[in-house]
């Protein structure tokens, strides 16, 4: 699939579905996880700078275009 080049290229009704869908999975297998204490109690006991790094971790995870992870 080639990237879009021009303004005509770009298909904003598939990107807005795309950005639903991916939203909808975040939200299928990360709620589930909110709902558990012991994932509370993890995030409140531990060190601080561990949760930072942990975020910083999995923010450039969770941008990755599709392309590049295959």
């Amino acid at each position: 699939m080639s990237a879009a080049t021009t303004r005509q290229d770009f298909n904003s009704s598939r990107f807005f579905s795309g950005i639903a869908r991916g939203i909808a999975g975040a939200l299928l297998f990360a709620l589930p996880m909110f709902m558990t204490m012991e994932r509370w109690e993890l995030g409140f006991h531990m060190d601080r700078s561990r949760l930072f790094l942990l975020l910083i971790v999995n923010i450039p995870l969770l941008s990755t275009p599709r392309e590049t992870v295959r």
